[in-house]
């Protein structure tokens, strides 16, 4: 029986266990929904309700009545209930921690190309939990995940595939990852064709994966490097406005490579500070004045986190 488009919503959500948004009536009809083809066997609704007991979504929470459907499902072989199971046996949750049990489970899902079991297989064997330790069989697991398109199997491989200079191979995983939107993805990418590592040399293709990854507002260092190409123009058009909201936006979350990115822009002029002329027309001072000793201050607060060229410019030109 195929689920309908609002059942597979069901198995999403606790897939990703996003918390519950909505209240519990919201989502009470498709509860029934979703109970009534569990009940006659559908395995992939008997996941999808231990979803919905495990995450709270249309029902009160219940974790052993999850964990009663995920076994009706894996009881089928359906390899998300594997999965899912497996991982609270992995945590403990709901149930007495057991790591054999949940890499039987993990092996169970893998062995049906469910990428993120697969990838859990591959850290248990990194680890050694619940089965003997052997990087070379977490190494082949970590291969079958990123094979499978699973996000952080990508990574894996991208970032051994880099470490060993392999560079085809890390390229490709990081493209993959790089369409699931993955920042840090991006952000090697581009550092790769700023850089001419391993790949041809390309400022334009290395800007615009930097500029992507630094949308995502928790990759700073990818924001600290954009803005310092937008300084020089280099890759992308010069704007020394748009490089100040990106550069202080890195340095006042505390990057130190930020800071200092952001002093010598101001220094040299490259980078504007927002309303320098006004400051410079009420001090009586001139907006060169302005920003050198704007960039002072970020000198300072860069030596004081430990930046040895800050302390050399704070010598040189102060």
């Amino acid at each position: 029986m195929q689920l309908s488009r609002t059942l597979a919503l069901s198995v999403l959500c606790g897939a990703l266990a996003l918390g519950n948004p909505f209240p519990a009536q919201a989502w009470g009809s498709h509860f029934e929904q979703v109970r009534a083809d569990a009940v006659k066997g559908d395995a992939k609704a008997q996941t999808a309700l231990g979803n919905m007991y495990h995450d709270g979504f249309g029902v009160e929470k219940d974790i052993a009545k999850a964990l009663e459907w995920y076994r009706k499902a894996v009881d089928q072989g359906y390899g998300e209930a594997q999965f899912r199971l497996g991982h609270e046996y992995s945590t403990g949750h709901g149930v007495t921690a057991d790591q054999e049990m949940a890499v039987k489970l993990f092996k169970m899902a893998a062995a049906q190309g469910h990428g993120a079991a697969q990838f859990r297989l591959a850290e248990c064997y990194l680890a050694g939990l619940g089965v003997q330790k052997d990087s070379f069989e977490a190494l082949v697991w970590y291969k079958k995940s990123a094979d499978a398109g699973h996000l952080n199997g990508l990574l894996k491989m991208a970032d051994f595939h880099y470490r060993e200079k392999e560079w085809p191979q890390a390229l490709r995983y990081y493209e993959k990852a790089a369409e699931q939107r993955s920042s840090e993805a991006q952000y090697v990418l581009g550092l790769m064709y700023l850089q001419g590592q391993g790949v041809d040399a390309d400022d334009k293709k290395g800007a615009r994966y930097i500029m992507l990854a630094a949308t995502d507002d928790k990759h700073i260092a990818a924001k600290a490097v954009y803005g310092h190409l937008l300084s020089k123009g280099r890759g992308v058009s010069k704007n020394p406005d748009l490089a100040y909201e990106y550069l202080s936006d890195a340095a006042e979350k505390d990057d130190v490579e930020a800071m200092f990115l952001l002093a010598e822009g101001l220094y040299s002029g490259e980078i504007n500070l927002p309303g320098s002329d006004l400051v410079a027309a009420y001090s009586g001072e001139s907006v060169d004045d302005v920003l050198k000793q704007e960039a002072k201050d970020w000198y300072e607060k860069a030596a004081a986190a430990g930046d040895s060229r800050a302390r050399y410019r704070l010598r040189e030109r102060y």
